[in-house]
């Protein structure tokens, strides 16, 4: 049916492998997404996009508290597929090591999919023009044995969409991460570039760091500070000018398209794991909010 082909086929993206198959301890109720889909659904004959992400919380299971992965699915209304790359980023990845892929390179693509369990051609051909989930082809068994820098572009990669497409401001991110080393031993921080005060910097790290304050570790941290920050700089205006570069090719049809773009979250209707709290409209950094959908008959 519609319901298992959908839930078990669409790929969590940004879900630490380990914890993947968590997903489906719980027998999470997806029907109000099905409905959606009815001849009586806002999304009826509609072309949508699929996609999968989870938000770990602690929330109250079988009377107990404990840490539940909570998947929760994404339609996005479009005319174009919305993501063809992903972008491969964490807070404590260094500014090199962040990748923008494609979904090709991650074996991810947009399938379509039916309603029922038995399409023929034609049904299939005219519910193709409408609608689309994102595929892993690559099994769980296979996701395991992958090198573990491929790893983790499974576990930190998002979607993406160029910011300017959705009539958004690009955020740039202003951490900066720095390495220095200080008798034969390698330390780490990290620090806005809005929200640095450098007279007070080695102080606080060296505080953070439990390690004993002197004008030569003091110059030490300050200056592979300011370095760190010069070099996080030049990447991001780097950035910021291939992303305008990238926009201003764009064909204006395929930009138009994306004015409409409109986004939906689906959290499970379950009312045990208790996750009313934890509904949110965020998807990532780079799609619009979602508008939350958690009840059935639309």
């Amino acid at each position: 049916m519609f319901s298992d082909f959908i839930w078990e086929n669409i790929f969590f993206l940004g879900t630490e492998l380990d914890d993947y198959q968590k997903i489906f301890e719980i027998d999470w109720d997806f029907s109000h997404l099905i409905d959606a889909f009815s001849e009586e659904g806002f999304l009826f004959e509609r072309k949508i996009f699929l996609f999968g992400q989870t938000e770990p919380q602690q929330c109250k299971h079988n009377g107990k508290l404990e840490t539940i992965i909570i998947p929760t699915i994404i339609a996005v209304e479009c005319a174009e597929e919305p993501s063809l790359k992903v972008r491969v980023e964490s807070v404590q990845m260094k500014q090199n090591d962040r990748q923008e892929l494609s979904l090709k390179r991650m074996k991810l693509s947009w399938v379509p999919f039916y309603l029922g369990s038995r399409p023929n051609f034609k049904r299939v051909q005219r519910i193709n023009n409408h609608g689309y989930y994102l595929n892993c082809s690559l099994r769980a068994t296979q996701l395991k044995r992958i090198a573990k820098n491929k790893l983790l572009s499974y576990t930190y990669a998002i979607p993406y969409i160029q910011e300017e497409l959705i009539g958004k401001r690009a955020e740039i991110d202003k951490t900066v991460l720095v390495d220095f080393e200080w008798k034969e031993k390698q330390y780490k921080f990290d620090f806005r570039w809005d929200d640095i005060v450098f007279e007070y910097l080695a102080e606080d790290i060296c505080s953070d760091l439990k390690l004993e304050l002197c004008d030569e570790l003091a110059k030490i941290i300050v200056d592979n500070a300011k370095k760190a920050m010069e070099e996080t700089k030049n990447i991001k205006r780097e950035e910021v000018k291939q992303r305008r570069e990238k926009f201003s090719q764009l064909p204006t049809k395929y930009v138009d398209n994306f004015k409409k773009l409109k986004c939906y979250k689906f959290y499970p209707l379950n009312q045990d794991p208790e996750i009313e709290m934890w509904k949110s409209p965020y998807i990532n950094r780079y799609y619009p909010n979602g508008e939350i959908h958690n009840r059935k008959n639309f």
